[in-house]
């Protein structure tokens, strides 16, 4: 697995051009939406595990 600091993630994007920002959020897109990809997710999920995320609005 790849972690990326989130500053560097927005200093790389700054500087990305729009068809390249384009591709990357077709991509991401379609990652998330792969349905094999939730089933993974949900069958590490169980009753009482903490989970983190990130909202994009926020930071």
């Amino acid at each position: 697995m790849v972690v990326i600091n989130g500053t560097k993630l927005i200093q790389v994007q700054s500087n990305a051009g729009s068809l390249a920002l384009f591709e990357l959020s077709t991509i991401i897109d379609r990652l998330l939406a792969d349905p094999k990809r939730m089933v993974a997710v949900l069958n590490r999920l169980n009753l009482g595990k903490s989970v983190q995320f990130m909202d994009w609005r926020t930071g």
